[in-house]
């Protein structure tokens, strides 16, 4: 299955993140896309960034790492999903956030042999995103993988016109409301009480230096359980 990142340089917060030296000579990108290699059941990375002349350098980047491209706008991220996985002719697939280079290949795993099974619209790592989930057995953000039919996309970028839904691609899914059959997998976290209140994305400068410590704390490979008893 394909793993699409949404990802761009024009960052309020932290601008040209996805590209700043993050591990030895690695970028955020690359160990994002290291990790997501790592996992048995995908058969490609698709970049989605945007049409805006700040992102040229994710391009370039994407062709030196034999990366699948496409380009979108800049503001309208459920738009340029959309775009993408239509332009791929994906029936389905799994989308990472580009500012969570945490991600566990082997939860990636988990959550394409669950939507294998044809029981579920969309299977994602539980969060505290979600007003359905049990968030004591819930994952950290920032370490999220989503499994989702391509269709639940192009519905909601036909029917969402709202600039929250537009911003935020799978938004519509986070409401117990939504009309799809969904499954969140939890997370038992024995390593640390109360995981699902951290934050592991990379938003700030701060977050960035916490995980730059993290990476070179327990090496590109380390599991999520790895992550959570260097952070205890």
């Amino acid at each position: 299955m394909k793993v699409i990142i949404a990802a761009r340089m024009s960052s309020s917060r932290l601008p040209g993140k996805a590209l700043l030296p993050i591990y030895e000579q690695l970028s955020m990108l690359d160990v994002l896309a290291h990790r997501i290699n790592q996992a048995k059941f995908i058969s490609g990375i698709i970049l989605a960034t945007s049409d805006n002349k700040s992102d040229d350098p994710l391009v370039s980047w994407a062709v030196k790492n034999n990366v699948q491209i496409f380009r979108g706008s800049l503001d309208d991220v459920l738009g340029r999903l959309s775009g993408c996985i239509k332009y791929f002719e994906l029936d389905n697939f799994v989308e990472i956030l580009g500012d969570n280079p945490l991600v566990d290949p082997n939860d990636i795993d988990l959550c394409i042999k669950s939507f294998n099974t044809k029981l579920y619209d969309y299977v994602a790592t539980s969060t505290t995103e979600y007003d359905y989930a049990i968030n004591e057995m819930s994952y950290p953000v920032g370490v999220r993988v989503q499994c989702m039919k391509s269709d639940l996309i192009h519905n909601a970028a036909r029917d969402l016109l709202d600039p929250h839904s537009r911003e935020h691609s799978s938004s519509f899914i986070y409401h117990s409301d939504n009309i799809y059959k969904t499954k969140l997998i939890n997370y038992p976290h024995p390593v640390i009480k109360d995981a699902f209140k951290l934050n592991l994305a990379v938003n700030t400068s701060s977050d960035f230096t916490r995980t730059a410590e993290v990476l070179k704390a327990c090496g590109l490979n380390a599991s999520l359980n790895e992550i959570l008893t260097y952070l205890n």
